[in-house]
C-alpha cells in the first residue's frame, strides 16, 4: 500500500533531482560513500551523455572499487567513444576480480562491431596465466568473431594447453583456426595424440 501512495512522489523527486543536479554536483555524488549517490551519479551522466575522459576515469575508479556498480558502469561505459572504451575495457580486464573481467570481456563481445587486432593483443597479454574457463572461451570467441590471428593470442592458447582439459580444449580448438609455425603445429599435434579421447 505505502508504495501505491508513495512510489510516485519518489519517482518525482529522483526525476526532478536529475533534472537539478549539475556535472560538478553529480561528480561530488559519485566519489560519496554511498551506493545509492555513486548510482545516481552513473545513471546522470549517461542521461546528460558526459562522457569526457576525466569522468570516465572517476567512473572506471569507483567500478573497480565497488564491483556493485559494474553492470550500471559498463552501461555507461559503452556510450563512450570507440578508443576511451577501450582503454576502459583494458583496465577492467586487467583487474583481479573475475566477475570484473568476465563483465568486461561481455561487453566487449556485444558492443564492439569491429576489434582492432593491436587492442586484443594487449588484452590477450593481461590474461597469461588464467585458468577461468568462462573467461577465456568468452575471450577466444571474440577473437574468433574478429578474425584474430595473432601472436599474443597463439602464445596464450599454446600455453594453456598445459592447464586442465577444460581449459585446454578450448586452447586447442582456438589454435585450430589460427596460422601457426612448424614448432606450434607440432606441440598442437602433441596435444591432440595426448587428449584424443577428451576431445
Amino acid at each position: 500500500m505505502w508504495h501505491y501512495v508513495y512510489g510516485d512522489v519518489k519517482s518525482y523527486m529522483r526525476r526532478v533531482a536529475i533534472e537539478k543536479t549539475t556535472e560538478e554536483k553529480a561528480v561530488e555524488y559519485l566519489l560519496m560513500d554511498s551506493l545509492e549517490f555513486k548510482i545516481f551519479a552513473i545513471e546522470w551522466f549517461t542521461k546528460e551523455h558526459v562522457y569526457k575522459p576525466a569522468i570516465s576515469d572517476m567512473v572506471l575508479n569507483e567500478m573497480l572499487l565497488y564491483p556493485q556498480l559494474i553492470k550500471i558502469g559498463i552501461a555507461y561505459m559503452e556510450q563512450l567513444p570507440v578508443k576511451l572504451y577501450q582503454n576502459v575495457l583494458y583496465e577492467l580486464c586487467g583487474s583481479s576480480v573475475s566477475e570484473i573481467r568476465l563483465a568486461a570481456l561481455k561487453s566487449m563481445s556485444g558492443s564492439l562491431t569491429q576489434i582492432e587486432g593491436r587492442f586484443m593483443d594487449d588484452v590477450f597479454v593481461l590474461f597469461k596465466g588464467a585458468d577461468v574457463y568462462k573467461e577465456l572461451n568468452l575471450l577466444f570467441n571474440i577473437a574468433d568473431q574478429n578474425n584474430i590471428n595473432s601472436k599474443a593470442s597463439i602464445e596464450l592458447a599454446l600455453s594453456l594447453l598445459e592447464k586442465d582439459i577444460i581449459v585446454s580444449r578450448r586452447a586447442y580448438y582456438f589454435l585450430l583456426n589460427q596460422t601457426l609455425n612448424q614448432k606450434q603445429n607440432r606441440v598442437v599435434q602433441k596435444y591432440y595424440v595426448e587428449y584424443k579421447s577428451f576431445l
